[in-house]
This record gives structure tokens, sequence and C-alpha cells, in this order.
């Protein structure tokens, strides 16, 4: 089936699939749009008593061509649906097309009565259209993660007694064997290092943008990335056992999580589907009996179109598309429609720290120059290394531009296995080497005091040192800034909550005053999660990255504070683009005002359908007017979310006129 969340299909597969399937799409939107005209010509004749047969043949051909391109889905989820013994919201679908397909092939083989063929079509065409929507969000989750997972690089060494160096694919790498990974390498399994140091980035298991200095011992895990040093490690575990694939799993597992609203609709459709067969059937008879056959059937047919669930259908997905609109205006992305009704229900908030609540900053302030040394020059210097280097210690100095003809030649770029990296930069003047990295830069005794001084001086994240021609040219010193004041969110969004991190440090306890548990491993995020809603939480979660996707996967309702089209926004209900914080609160009301037309939207579109149901029973509908009045139904629920849109699109308005006034919530930087 198309539109089925499948893990196991190869990426090049669900392309053609998913190309073909709108290519189907396209294709049967044109002929609809056409075959609504030649329906319309041929009822118009059919009504001044001189119908071209041929007319109506080609109205027929062009429906079989619509269901040969999209029917197969419908009939199978039906079929299936069926088997279970179960009511799905596609038999009413099925249950109009096939009666319009009959009541139109009897009205056009005998010569009379109106044929409905373009009422089949576009019934077909909108079902169509909603699956492969939801299909698309499904399958980009797995792309990403199949994606992270080719992030591996081609070829790595394996170290035997019997064959000694041979070279290995990732996927050909076993539990208990010694692996060396070279320098910027990506590590393909989880293990321990038993010689070599590096820093490895553990971003996506910790959350935490700074990398860690490893050494023979330590564990290392599958997708971190060595930096500056080659390691020789003993491989513990391999594909699916890896803390990686635990990770993608819980994301993908999100992924196909039943919708809480397409139950809530086959629910009602499990009480109503009956009903209406039951009145369809009794208008054919009793019409039948009274006046003759093609009443009967007729009438029957009035009743099937004007329950057919379109506006019921469209009562809920309308209002979503209108917020996610508005949302979109406001730089939210929202990937879990339903999560807007759930985030009305939210009495819990947890947030990830860093990334999330906090960031690394350099400040001019905190870079410490050592006597004889230009500032400018040797900023300069450090901004050249960077052009050319992804070592994390060097992106620290991005905001620095190189200055002048200052450059860095990229075959002297050298890696400092588990301290950091060197290279020669030159302008005009001449060339100078540089050296970024941790303590390990230090030999002398003097060196090493100004360490001791540079760490007492307040709080700090870490020190980074800075060389120029093997002498101490500079410390910077990396702090750890919150982004906004925590106490004015908590009490903006008005619910209790903690902060959840991976951080260990318990200098970062001390710029937050709500609860907070550090030292947490992804895992043990997700376990939290878990335990807060068996307490009776409905909890909201807010995070940044990878290692926070078990988390995500748990909690009621998350959002990301991430770029769209990463893993970690794909695991999420909403995104933010960049820091957007205090729209969170902001969600929480918008949520509340989208919930409350959505229920009036499906209460119109029951009421409407039911008493539709009845005037079309008591034969006072024509299978026309039926079809026309269905399709009025959706106007007025397209109307009404129209002016829902409208509404959230002056809210958010007004808090960005507040926004540009107060430049959003007050900061708090870091002691």
């Amino acid at each position: 089936m198309i539109f089925k969340f499948r893990a196991d299909s190869g990426a090049e597969s669900t392309n053609t699939s998913d190309s073909k399937i709108l290519r189907n799409i396209i294709i049967s939107i044109f002929i609809a749009i056409n075959l609504m005209g030649v329906n319309i010509g041929y009822n118009d004749e059919v009504s001044n008593g001189g119908a071209i047969p041929a007319v109506g043949w080609i109205s027929f051909a062009l429906t079989s061509v619509i269901f040969i391109l999209l029917g197969r889905l419908l009939l199978l989820e039906t079929f299936h649906a069926l088997s279970r013994r179960s009511v799905v919201i596609e038999l009413p679908f099925v249950t109009g097309i096939i009666g319009a397909i009959l009541l139109s092939a009897v009205n056009l083989i005998s010569g009379k009565g109106a044929i409905y063929f373009d009422t089949a079509g576009i019934l077909l065409v909108v079902y169509t259209i909603g699956k492969w929507v939801g299909a698309r969000v499904r399958l980009h989750a797995i792309d990403q993660s199949r994606n992270l997972i080719s992030s591996f690089d081609s070829v790595y060494i394996k170290r035997t007694v019997e064959k000694g160096e041979v070279p290995v694919s990732a996927d050909q790498i076993r539990e208990g064997d010694r692996v060396l990974v070279r320098s910027s390498q990506v590590i393909p399994a989880d293990g321990i290092i038993e010689s070599g140091a590096t820093h490895v980035g553990e971003t996506f298991l910790t959350g935490e943008h700074l990398p860690k200095a490893k050494a023979a011992g330590d564990a290392v895990y599958a997708g971190t990335k060595a930096y500056d040093g080659d390691i020789l490690m003993r491989v513990s575990a391999t594909g699916e056992a890896t803390r990686i694939q635990a990770i993608l799993k819980s994301s993908i597992a999100l992924a196909g999580l039943p919708s809480r609203w397409t139950n809530q609709a086959n629910r009602l459709v499990a009480w109503f589907f009956p009903l209406v067969l039951f009145i369809a059937a009794g208008a054919v008879f009793f019409w039948g009996a009274r006046v003759d056959s093609a009443t009967g059937l007729m009438n029957g047919l009035s009743v099937l179109l004007i329950a057919c669930p379109c506006a019921m259908g469209l009562a809920t997905p309308i209002m979503l598309w209108a917020g996610i609109g508005a949302y979109a205006r406001a730089g939210i992305g929202v990937r879990d429609p339903e999560a807007i009704e759930k985030l009305c229900e939210v009495n819990y908030v947890v947030f990830d720290k860093t990334g999330t609540l906090t960031q690394v900053s350099l400040d001019d302030s905190d870079i410490l120059m050592m006597t004889g040394f230009e500032k400018s020059r040797a900023l300069a210097s450090v901004a050249a290394l960077e052009a050319i280097t992804d070592h994390p210690y060097a992106r620290v100095f991005s905001r620095y531009q190189a200055r002048g003809l200052m450059r860095a030649d990229a075959n002297t770029l050298t890696p400092l296995p588990g301290v950091g990296i060197s290279g020669i930069v030159f302008d005009d003047s001449g060339s100078l080497r540089v050296d970024i990295g941790n303590e390990g830069l230090l030999v002398s005794g003097s060196e090493r005091q100004i360490a001791v001084r540079s760490k007492m001086r307040g709080s700090h994240l870490r020190e980074l040192y800075v060389k120029l021609d093997g002498q101490l040219a500079a410390v910077a010193l990396l702090r750890e800034t919150v982004v906004t004041d925590t106490d004015l969110l908590f009490s903006k969004i008005g619910i209790p909550g903690e902060i959840l991190t991976g951080d260990p440090s318990p200098r970062a306890r001390e710029l937050f005053r709500v609860c907070y548990r550090g030292g947490r491993m992804p895992q043990e995020k997700s376990e939290r999660i878990s335990e807060l809603r068996a307490n009776g939480h409905r909890v909201l979660y807010v995070g940044d990255g990878l290692n926070d996707t078990p988390a995500m996967a748990r909690s009621d309702v998350s959002i990301a504070i991430s770029a769209p089209g990463s893993l970690p926004a794909d695991a999420a209900s909403f995104t933010l683009s960049g820091n957007q914080l205090e729209m969170i609160p902001m969600l929480r009301s918008s949520a509340l005002l989208i919930r409350g037309n959505i229920r009036g939207n499906l209460l119109w579109a029951a009421t409407y359908n039911l008493v539709g149901i009845f005037v079309a029973a008591a034969g006072r509908l024509d299978p026309v007017f039926a079809a026309i009045l269905m399709t009025g139904s959706s106007v007025f629920v397209s109307w009404r979310a129209h002016q829902l849109r409208q509404k959230l699109l002056d809210v958010f308005a007004i808090k960005a006129r507040n926004s540009s006034t107060s430049k959003g919530l007050p900061r708090k930087a870091g002691a």
C-alpha cells in the first residue's frame, strides 16, 4: 500500500511511490475539473429531454480513469477495515462513491435521469489528498533517520591478529572488533577506547555543544565524531543495539502512533454510518413501493450524498490548516496537528537546558590577552583558522572575521589529539602558527599558573587557550548564558515544571530557581517523562537536540527549538525557529481558540447532515441538490476557518508589535 508507513522500504522505492501517487493526484484533479463540465452539460440536456448518450459515456470513462489512478488505496483500506469488522471513515466515502456510480450507470443506460460521476471522482480525489499529506509527514521522519545513519564514513580500519589492518565498512563491524577511527571520522559503533585521545562531539546524546576530551578507558558511541585525534576502540555494540539506534527508534515510533482525532472520527462514523444506511435503505424501499424503483434509488442516493462526511471530515482539518497557516506566519512550525488539542490539556512543562534555555557565548570582555600581544591580530589569526576547520573549539571564534588578507593554509592544519587544533595563518607581514585548545596546550609552570587564575575568574563554562608561535597569547572564558528570564517564562505558561538536562555540572543549577535535574542521558529523560505521565501529568516537553527525541516521543506535546527538517523538529509536535521562547505561552491560548472552533464545526456539520438526511429521506431533495448542499456545507466550514485564521493573525500581529517594543522576555546572564 502506497501510504502505509514502512520502515523497511528503501529510500529509492519510497521516492518512486511518492512521485507516482503525486503524479496520479495531479492527473486526477485535472480530469475531475473537466468531468464537472461534462456532467453539467449532460444533465442540462437530460432536463431538456435531449441528452446525448456519448457525453454520458465520456463522463463514465473519465471517472473510470480517476478510479484506476486513485481507487486502489480506498478499496484496500475499506477491505482491511471490513476484515477486522471495524467501521472507519472510509466506509461513507466508498458507499457514496459506489452509490453515485451505480445510479449514474443505471440512468445512463436507461437514458433517463441525471448522472453523478463527477461527485464520485471529486470524493476520491479529496480522500486521496488527505491520505497523501499524512503519509508525507510520517515518511519524512524516517528519511531523516536514514540520513543520520548514512553519515557514517565509507571505510574504517579493523585490526585483527591474523590479517593485521583490514578495511571494512560500518555495517561489517561486529561486537568485539578492534576498530581504528581516524581524526574527523564519525564513530561507527558503541565501544571503549583502548588507545589514543580525541575530542568527541556528543551533542545528540547529551545536548551539550562543546566536545568532550576522550582517552583510553572512556566510552564512545556510534554517530558521534572524533575531531582531532585517532583512537583505537573495542566495539561493544553495533547496529540495532547502539544508543543512536535506540534514539532513532523512538523518533520513528512517534511517527507511527495512531492519530487521536482519526480514532475519534472513526468512533463517530461507527454510529453515524449504520444510521445513514438504515435511512437510505428505508428511503429506497418506501419510495420504491410508493412511486417506483427509480424514485426510490434517487432518494436513497440523495441520503448517501448529503450524508457523505465531507463537511464533517473538513470540520477538523480545515481549522487545523487555518491555525497552522497562522502559526507559520509567526515562525511556528506544526508537525503533529492533533497536538494543538493536546496542548489545551497539558498541566506540566519540562525544558531541556543547553541550546533551549542557555547558549554558549564569548564576549570581548571574556578574552584575556597576555602582555605583548595585539588583540585584533590574535583574533584575526584565530578567525582565519576557523574558516577552514569544523573543530568546535575553532568555531567558538566564528563571530570574529579574518582581518584584511589574513588567511590560513589548509595543508598545515594539524589536529592536537584530545587538546585542540593547530595551523599556519599568514598575511603580507608573514606567517604565524596558531594553536587553539584546552589545558593540554600549556607546558610551562607559568602558563599553568595563568590557567589556575583564569579558573578563579567568576563562574564560566570552560577555558580555551590561544597560542601564537608557541607563546600563550590569550585565554577565552566561555560562559553559559540564559537566553530568557525563566521565572517569567514559567509564570506566563501558567503551569508547574522543571528543567531536565544532560549537563552534570552543579554550576548550572545556580542559573535557575526552578526544579533542576542534571546528568540525564536520553533514555533517562524519557523515563522521567513516563514517570510524570504515570503520576497523572500531561507533559509538554521543550528541547533542541537529537538527544531530546526519546523524551519528545514520550511526552503528550513537544516543541523543538530547531531548524525545520532536522530530526528533533521531525520528532516534535511544534518547531520554533530561533529563540522564540516567548511564543510558547501564546501557543496554548491559540490552541484553545482552535479547539473551540473545531468543536463548533463538528456540531454544525453533524446537525447539517442529520437535517439533510431526513429531508432527503422524505423525498424533498434531488441528488443534484444534495451534492450541491454537501458542497455548501463545506463552504460554510471553510468560511469559519478563514475567520479563525484572521483572528489568530491579529493576535500574532499584536505580539509582534509588543516584541518589537519590549524585545521579548527579559534576558538573564549567567554569573
